[in-house]
């Protein structure tokens, strides 16, 4: 944990968004609020047919992230101090879950109803963020990555081949792919359960399911 003294309005903005899980506390003259990444917590399915889960998932990741403020206002001298967990975990910067502000959604709209094309939009959010368009574009590559490997039934491996290697360099010289076993154990996994709760949230909203099986035999001589 690291200490940071000042004026609240001028922290260090990031990607990141925290939410307050809990009211004000007060002790003597010291102000206490806890928040808390928004992305830590469980996935809560609400309503007579639970909640319809938006198409990119839920924010929430079903666990923890440690990623956490403390804020400790003087009452008297309006000094804060923050004390702060900067490291995040059980998630990534997902391109779909990056919090965004008020006024900012509204000037999206203002370009969305001026005709401003959504790529140009997408561009000018991202310049804002750290890293601006490096990470946009790391993310954007990634996930068209794990996805290829998924549609077209390739082995997680194929980010080690000298050919595919070669090919990415040709693409973008300075992009990096993930490694077999960040797509095994992180990526994968995070694209089924993406993918579950889609249609987890499609099945919540059917009143009927049909379910069928295809059975066949084959002929090639296997075990002979």
């Amino acid at each position: 944990m690291s200490s940071y003294i000042g004026n609240w309005t001028n922290k260090k903005k990031t990607s990141s968004s925290y939410v307050q899980h809990s009211s004000n506390r007060k002790y003597g003259t010291i102000l206490y609020q806890y928040l808390y990444c928004n992305r830590s917590g469980k996935i809560r399915l609400r309503g007579e047919g639970k909640k319809h889960l938006k198409t990119q998932g839920s924010s929430k990741i079903d666990a923890p992230c440690i990623a956490n403020m403390k804020v400790m206002t003087d009452t008297v001298t309006g000094s804060v101090t923050v004390e702060y967990c900067s490291t995040h975990t059980g998630h990534l910067l997902e391109l779909a879950h990056l919090p965004i502000s008020s006024e900012l959604r509204l000037n999206i709209a203002a370009k969305l109803h001026d005709g401003v094309p959504v790529d140009v939009i997408l561009d000018s959010i991202s310049d804002s963020m750290p890293n601006g368009k490096t990470s946009r574009h790391r993310m954007i590559l990634d996930d068209a990555l794990v996805n290829m490997i998924v549609t077209d039934l390739q082995p997680a491996s194929i980010v080690e081949d000298d050919g595919f290697l070669k090919f990415l360099k040709v693409l973008d010289p300075k992009y990096i792919p993930p490694s077999r076993r960040t797509i095994m154990r992180d990526r994968l996994p995070r694209l089924y359960a993406k993918k579950e709760q889609e249609v987890r949230g499609i099945l919540d909203q059917s009143k009927w399911c049909t379910i069928t099986t295809d059975l066949w035999t084959s002929r090639a001589p296997w075990g002979t």
